[in-house]
């Protein structure tokens, strides 16, 4: 049986993620029967596969195409096409949405539909087939007017990305229609999709339940129905997927004594994968010496962690880590002082939230995957908002990329946006003195739920940022660019500011009207702020009680602790705030949260200067007294 294993696990480099050892503990202690002969293995088994007949790719995700068009008149017309492609267990790829593409200069918005599927693999060449095709959406058409692009996909499928041919027409309605050929060359695949899956499996004889695990961190369930023979010492699984996406169908013959997969053959996401059992195929004299033992992996490495941490490994074999090898220690550091003095406080592993972001960063780094470098030079670094801060790392959640929470809400309550739930306004009020309201209102203005109004009455007045752009903050602060060479590397979004306004181009017409769009807006809030700032030193200096304007001048309209328009030492004490006007708090209150909105008007134009009008005419009120 040796001689028949161990050429296996060096030819056809199948990784069983148990070591034999580790693999035999997991099954049932029981092997024997009550006539002492072998009996079917129970518990969990797991298996990752990394053959080159058995990878299979999962092209769920965005793609980004770039296509020369030529026109009438031999004109070139350079277009960049953007899709989502869902694609199920059977390998059909479908898709469907409105995407922002680029004709020319100018980024417009277009609905686009999706067909398709992919084949192959089992050894032969993996396939991708995709008819799309691109509409003009709504009646910001551009100075080009509407379109109609049809593109024809025929690409082969690696580690490397896509490469293929384009075939296609395009219809526009002023630069009349073209022809579309083009060459593609290692278009980059979704995060994490490199061929690489492993299988996770309950074993509960005659059947069982299962799992395929997907490195981009999808989850194919499946029901098993096993036999074992005891005189070979093999175990068949037969695992079909159950659910709403059952295309999956495999076949897997393994020696539960030893961890060693024999045969795999099946099929899943639509292509073929197989492992074929070398047993009695190879001569003698070729067959090599079994391998030393490999260093412990990281189902090893988990086992040792579970025996403490259950609840948590339980959760985090079904994200996308185990599956590519990560293992605890890659994250919390090294665990054997931790292990061998489990009650010894020194001896725990890193839980540092900043510590920890490093430790991501060295894997999400990279031209194609610049997350870490891009995080590291953010606003978000600076104050300590790292990954697991909105990245859940032990289990899977109900939002993409395991957020903690959702990326829209419309709501002023606990269940808002992720981003809300930092950047809110924490509760102020018009009636605090000591300090101005924090630097973090960005939701509460987009929403005008925050703030004072003549009426006195609660507001709910949501910009139209807040209620049609798809994911609200990420939609703007988080734009993303696929990576095109190395001095063009990818854009993933983790610097959130908001350097290109192409998602703006959409509603606005195009990205020149946006820019200038937001030129305008923001000058007209800032010109408002300094004008109602100027008011409230008038006020100081003029109006105040004499006492005040004694001691703070023309801080005698802040707060104690001033906010960021009037440096240069303390506002009035407590005794000093009671003497201030209810007008001028409530004016200075829609000040701050104005300024610190730190739009500018961009996030609720109309609202930031329904509060600063308020607020002027209450502090002319007090300057006519």
């Amino acid at each position: 049986m040796n001689g028949m294993n161990t050429p296996l696990g060096k030819q056809v480099s199948v990784l069983c993620l148990a070591s034999a050892f580790s693999f035999a503990t997991v099954l049932c202690a029981s092997t024997q029967n009550t006539l002492g002969a072998p009996a079917a293995p129970s518990g969990a088994a797991s298996f990752l596969f990394t053959n080159a007949t058995a990878l299979v790719y999962d092209l769920t995700g965005r793609y980004q195409f770039g296509h020369e068009v030529v026109v009438a008149g031999g004109r070139t017309v350079m277009v960049s096409l953007g899709l989502s492609v869902q694609q199920d267990a059977a390998g059909v790829l479908r898709g469907s949405g409105v995407t922002n593409i680029q004709v020319g200069n100018e980024l417009v918005a277009a609905s686009y539909s999706i067909s398709g599927r992919v084949t192959g693999g089992g050894g032969n060449a993996t396939r991708a087939t995709l008819s799309v095709r691109w509409l003009s959406s709504g009646v910001a058409v551009g100075t080009n007017g509407s379109f109609t692009i049809s593109v024809q996909y025929n690409l082969g499928v690696s580690p490397g990305g896509l490469s293929g041919t384009a075939t296609g027409q395009a219809r526009f309605a002023k630069l009349g229609n073209g022809t579309i050929k083009s060459t593609l060359s290692a278009v980059p695949l979704p995060a994490g999709v490199n061929g690489r899956w492993s299988v996770n499996m309950n074993l509960q004889p005659p059947g069982g339940t299962g799992s395929v695990i997907l490195p981009n961190g999808r989850s194919l369930p499946a029901s098993l129905a096993g036999s074992f023979s005891a005189r070979s010492g093999l175990e068949l699984i037969k695992l079909s997927g159950v659910g709403s996406d059952p295309g999956s169908a495999l076949t897997i013959n393994f020696f539960p004594a030893t961890g060693a997969v024999d045969s795999l053959s099946g099929k899943m996401l639509g292509q073929s994968v197989t492992i074929k059992s070398l047993s009695a195929k190879i001569p003698s004299p070729t067959v090599s010496p079994a391998s030393p033992s490999p260093a412990p992996s990281a189902y090893a490495v988990a086992q040792i962690c579970q025996e403490c941490h259950t609840p948590i490994q339980q959760t985090l074999n079904n994200t996308r880590h185990p599956q590519v090898g990560v293992t605890c220690q890659n994250c919390h550091g090294s665990l054997a002082n931790h292990a061998a003095n489990p009650y010894d406080p020194a001896a725990r592993p890193v839980v540092d939230d900043n510590v920890l972001s490093t430790a991501c960063g060295s894997c999400h780094s990279g031209s194609q995957h610049p997350i870490y470098s891009e995080w590291k030079a953010s606003r978000h670094a600076s104050v300590s908002v790292s990954c697991p801060i909105c990245h859940e790392p032990h289990q899977p959640t109900s939002f993409p990329d395991q957020l903690r929470g959702s990326l829209f809400s419309t709501n002023d309550s606990s269940s808002v946006n992720l981003c809300a739930q930092c950047h809110n306004d924490r509760g102020a009020s018009w009636t605090t003195s000591s300090a101005p309201p924090r630097p973090t209102p960005q939701y509460n203005m987009m929403l005008g739920t925050v703030g004072e109004l003549e009426s006195g009455l609660p507001h709910y007045d949501p910009s139209y940022h807040a209620l049609f752009i798809t994911n609200q903050c990420v939609g703007c602060h988080m734009q993303t660019a696929p990576y095109r060479s190395p001095t063009q590397p990818a854009v993933t979004g983790h610097k959130f500011t908001v350097d290109s306004y192409g998602i703006c181009a959409g509603c606005h017409g195009s990205v020149v009207n946006a820019s200038n769009f937001v030129v305008f807006v923001t000058s007209v809030i800032t010109s408002q702020i300094n004008e109602l700032k100027a008011s409230l030193d008038q006020w100081a200096t003029t109006k105040a009680p004499p006492s005040l304007t004694a001691k703070y001048g023309k801080r005698a309209w802040e707060y104690t602790t001033p906010g960021a328009l009037s440096p240069g030492g303390s506002g009035p004490n407590a005794a000093g705030q009671a003497l201030i006007p209810a007008n001028i708090k409530k004016a200075r209150f829609n000040l701050y949260l104005v300024l610190y909105d730190g739009s500018f008007g961009v996030h609720n134009g109309p609202y930031s200067v329904t509060l600063l009008d308020t607020a002027q005419n209450w502090v002319d009120q007090e300057l006519s007294r």
